[in-house]
């Protein structure tokens, strides 16, 4: 078959010698059967008009015409190569091709095809009249290059020169033909052309170079022609083509005024499911009860991306750089007195610190790497529910990460928004936010409003970057313990780096204005993807947030059944106190966190750890911004690369202890576990590039270590199969064998030490906590009646259990590496965690009884098992409870306690002061889970009623710019189809989001089979 294939691709290479003009035969045919029914008509007229008899007047054959064939060598084939595979003569195919000058065309030589143009042929275009002639035409030919989806034409070309003519640029762009020069254009690209590099910028990431190169071969794969060159030519008139285009999307082309009457921000596109006010929020949404107010919450997030940077790069001479549109976008604006650059000069000596999170971002803010860059990075905002980018939401970092820029952005995301409440999400919101309505007053004009005009605004943290602060701010300040704020994590603006990372290596290289343009409209596209995708992701967050929050309850009535009403009432009343102080610093409040135990907090030698670490990473920043030692240029430090290493195997351990508990509480296991691999796989090329940066050695240990393995299966005579995600080898310092250590850096050693003891402290208290929520379940385990009941108490207690496995398979992880780095005696106060430890159980003993049960096993007096306050007691059996043992007798007696509740100089009390703590910490968090599983679901169907009514009220806006355009039927139709793009996409939701409840009960009938 594939020889046939190949085969029959030679077919078109030839041409038969009786080959004819295929329009030539048609016409020859037809005006012989034209004349041949003309002449029998004629007879047949003539014999009813005259009784002639048709006998007598035989109709001569015609005989044959000579056609243009491939054989006559005074006349040439032609075939087009986007018409089909006809051939034609000279003449017909330019009488083909009068309105297509851009085909191209193959000639017959004879004996193979060559390319050729109509150009050649002496084709002539006439612009002005849609391709027909002119009265008055130019007397001089133009030579113009065109620029087309298919190559490079080089096509001659006359003027429009009669009383209707019109500049010549216009008779360009009426031609459907974009001019590079607005006076005498001489090099053009066809609308096809640019919006198709559009779409392959902004989806493939294709750039200028590569797009034009790529026409360039088509035109002449040999280069043995000359082509000319328009990689310029081609850049300038895509700039003003994407921004032309956004101006026209955005209504801003139908302003009376023109664009440079539009509102600041008025040409990005907006996110459909965000609340504004006067345009998708229900009348009388200002008086909603306040327990509903959160519905009309606009949430933001702000963060910086430091890929998106920009070298600095000379300026040619009478240029000029200004960007287009300033400010109308999602880039604020640059120039004049209220502009970016203005702004950025009262800030030159600014001196940011943070003391509170240790993210390697705001270690770099003063430090980060500005030789040669013009820009630094990017800081953004954008909605963190829709990731959607705001307008006015982006500004260029100067030099790092400061305040002086991130507030810029955060006052201009914010610029004429009527919303009661914003809360926002910054990875340093609980530093940043402290002085945040002071530094306003240093802001530009248009962004200061008076206190009463401003909304609301909590700053918390998002919930993957809270893990990283310390001393109590994480469960202060993050999301999931915010009222109102639903299962917002706040990590959205993330997400909108990861797509857009893949422009950061074309922008680094571009000048100012042509970068801006290209994010510009990258962020534009973006934008308007992510509205597309309301339709698909508001139904399945709606069927998730109901399936979760009857989950949520139910485990929440497990969690109260058996805690009193005034002790719930209390704990109730201390979690508003503390919602309602949201606006005062975490020390100065009234109550103290509910969502933390008291006992959680680091102790001085942790304290220690983390400075002893800041100051490693500030002196290794220090080295490498000044270039010491001959240390190569980089961006992370080696704290910052353990960090990475480390967070790659708590993903790692994540999935043992998911493959642990699969089957005991298999609810979602598979798809997580398989996300999780897919994590690790995802992060582990990078891993392995950092290590080649940090450890090059290690690399030569992996090698050998593979090497050994394919050689044991050779010995077995078996084959090596690739170990599954969760089981490869990081190879961390502390997994360096010790004799070779010293081929290594000794920060690295340091580094990973202060980490994994900071990880056992954390990792031991999680063990701590869960214990005494499973204490606590088991004691009241026995108060539950009826199979509901005790099923769902089971599935709560199955949860709590893994929770504890998998907080104690961290620790045993991290105290091994802790070991392994300096020796058990430094290690302490943390010790190997063995079974026998894991319990709340005290152990009484009496010594005369005690002395007595050693004496008989000693003599083997008795072979029965020894029974007594001795035993082992361990939380690992389900039937244990929380049992303080027999009251101490008189006499000699002592009490002992595992010694995972005397590390870290934990208290030795009671143990009910330690399970009131822990369940009163799981209660309030559960309280808040089916609180913002419950938010969660109401935000969603408001955010699905606001999306449709956006694009009505979009749809509005089209209606009346189409009334206000009838004079001008371009922008009239132009209009039109807008609102029939609305009217579409209108439908797509109505129909998308009102099947939604069927899908969710089918999904609750699935899972309860």
């Amino acid at each position: 078959m594939k020889d046939e294939v190949l085969q029959a691709l030679f077919e078109l290479e030839a041409l038969d010698p009786n080959t004819v003009c295929s329009t030539c035969t048609v016409e020859h045919h037809t005006r012989l059967g034209l004349e041949r029914s003309i002449r029998a008509k004629i007879l047949e007229d003539l014999k009813d008009s005259h009784g002639v008899d048709l006998g007598a007047f035989p109709i001569p054959p015609i005989g044959p015409v000579p056609l243009p064939s491939a054989s006559d060598p005074n006349h040439r084939l032609y075939r087009c190569n986007s018409c089909g595979v006809s051939v034609d003569c000279l003449t017909c195919c330019l009488k083909r091709h009068e309105q297509s000058p851009l085909h191209i065309l193959m000639e017959w030589t004879g004996t193979h095809w060559v390319r050729t143009s109509l150009r050649e042929l002496g084709q002539v275009v006439q612009l002005g009249h849609g391709g027909f002639s002119c009265p008055f035409p130019a007397k001089d030919v133009t030579k113009m290059t065109v620029l087309h989806t298919n190559g490079v034409h080089r096509i001659n070309v006359r003027w429009c020169q009669c009383q209707q003519r019109k500049e010549k640029w216009r008779q360009c762009t009426s031609n459907a033909w974009y001019p590079s020069s607005w006076s005498y254009p001489e090099t053009v690209s066809t609308f096809v052309c640019l919006k198709r590099f559009r779409l392959l910028n902004v989806l493939a990431n294709t750039n200028i170079r590569d797009f034009v190169t790529t026409l360039e071969r088509m035109t002449d794969p040999l280069g043995t022609s000359w082509v000319p060159a328009r990689y310029s030519n081609f850049g300038i008139m895509f700039r003003q083509w994407a921004f032309m285009s956004r101006m026209r999307r955005s209504g801003l082309a139908f302003l009376a005024g023109g664009i440079s009457t539009a509102p600041l921000g008025s040409a990005a596109v907006r996110c459909l499911a965000c609340p504004r006010a006067g345009f998708n929020l229900p009348e009388g949404w200002r008086d909603v009860e306040d327990n509903l107010r959160y519905k009309y919450n606009l949430f933001l997030g702000l963060d910086a991306n430091f890929r998106l940077e920009n070298k600095m790069r000379p300026f040619a001479k009478h240029k000029d750089y200004t960007v287009l549109g300033d400010g109308l976008g999602v880039f604020g604006p640059l120039e004049g007195a209220d502009g970016y650059k203005q702004h950025l000069r009262k800030y030159v000596s600014e001196d940011d610190v943070s003391q509170c999170a240790s993210f390697a971002a705001l270690m770099q803010r003063d430090s980060r790497f500005s030789r040669g860059l013009r820009v630094t990075g990017v800081g953004g905002c954008s909605c963190t529910r829709h990731e959607t980018v705001r307008p006015m939401g982006l500004a260029d970092l100067l030099k790092g990460e400061r305040y002086s820029t991130m507030d810029f952005v955060w006052w201009g995301a914010l610029h004429n928004e009527a919303v009661l409440r914003v809360m926002g999400s910054y990875d340093i919101g609980c530093q940043w936010k402290i002085h945040l309505f002071d530094r306003l007053e240093g802001m530009p004009d248009f962004m200061r409003t008076r206190q009463e005009d401003r909304p609301d605004i909590e700053i918390s943290l998002p919930v993957w970057h809270g893990r990283g602060h310390r001393n109590g701010c994480e469960p202060a300040e993050t999301l999931r313990n915010k009222p109102g704020a639903g299962m917002t994590d706040g990590e959205g603006v993330e997400r909108v780096w990861s797509v857009t990372n893949q422009r950061a290596y074309a922008t680094r290289e571009m000048q100012p204005d042509t970068r801006h343009a290209s994010l510009e409209d990258h962020f534009d596209r973006h934008n308007f993807q992510m509205n597309l995708r309301l339709s698909n992701i508001l139904p399945r967050k709606l069927r998730t947030a109901r399936l979760e929050l009857a989950r949520q309850t139910s485990n929440f009535k497990d969690v109260s059944r058996d805690i009193p009403t005034a002790l719930k009432a209390a704990w109730m009343t201390d979690m508003r106190t503390w919602d309602d102080e949201s606006h005062l610093p975490r020390l100065e409040r009234s109550v103290s966190n509910p969502y933390e135990s008291p006992w959680s907090d680091e102790d001085l030698s942790e304290k220690d750890i983390r400075q002893e670490l800041d100051t490693l990473e500030k002196d290794e920043l220090e080295e490498l911004s000044a270039g010491q030692n001959g240390v190569p240029k980089r961006i992370t430090t080696t704290r910052a690369f353990l960090k990475q290493m480390l967070e790659l195997q708590q993903t790692q351990l994540r999935i043992h202890s998911l493959l642990a508990a699969k089957g005991r509480s298999s609810w979602g296991c598979d798809k997580k576990v398989t996300e999780a691999r897919k994590s690790v796989a995802a992060r582990l090329p990078h891993i392995r590039r950092l290590q080649q940066q940090f450890m090059p050695l290690a690399l030569s240990l992996m090698e050998e270590a593979d090497t050994a393995d394919a050689a044991q299966c050779l010995r077995r005579g078996t084959q090596r199969v690739p170990p599954k995600e969760e089981n490869i080898k990081l190879w961390l310092p502390s997994e360096i064998p010790s004799q070779l250590r010293r081929s290594f850096k000794e920060t690295l050693f340091i580094a990973e030490a202060g980490l994994q003891r900071i990880a056992c402290s954390d990792n031991l208290d999680a063990v701590r906590h869960y214990l005494f929520t499973k204490s606590h379940l088991l004691k009241h385990r026995e108060d539950v009646s009826g199979q509901k009941a005790g099923t769902r108490s089971r599935t709560l207690l199955d949860d709590v259990k893994d929770r504890l496995r998998a907080a104690v398979l961290r620790y045993r992880t991290a105290q091994a590496s802790l070991v392994s780095l300096t020796d058990t005696k430094r290690a302490r106060p943390y010790r190997k965690l063995e079974k026998d430890d894991i319990t709340t159980k005290f152990v009484l003993d009496h010594d005369g009884a005690a002395a007595n049960r050693l004496a008989n096993v000693v003599r083997g007096s008795t072979r029965k098992r020894v029974r007594g306050f001795t035993g082992n007691y361990r939380d690992e059996d389900e039937e244990d409870e929380l049992d303080d043992g027999p009251r101490e007798a008189s006499g000699h007696s002592r009490r002992q306690m595992s010694w995972i509740w005397t590390a870290k100089g934990a208290p030795d009390a009671a143990s009910e002061s330690f399970l009131h703590d822990a369940v009163r910490v799981e209660w309030c968090k559960a309280y808040a889970r089916n609180q913002r599983w419950r938010e969660e679901e109401v935000l969603v169907l408001e955010e699905m009623r606001r999306s449709i009514h956006s694009l009505e009220s979009e749809r509005a806006e089209w209606m009346a710019r189409s009334a206000d355009s009838k004079a001008f039927s371009g922008r009239a139709a132009y209009a039109q189809r807008q609102m029939a793009a609305r009217d579409s996409l209108i439908d797509v939701f109505k129909r998308e989001f009102d099947d939604t409840p069927g899908k969710v009960v089918k999904k609750r009938a699935r899972n309860a089979v």
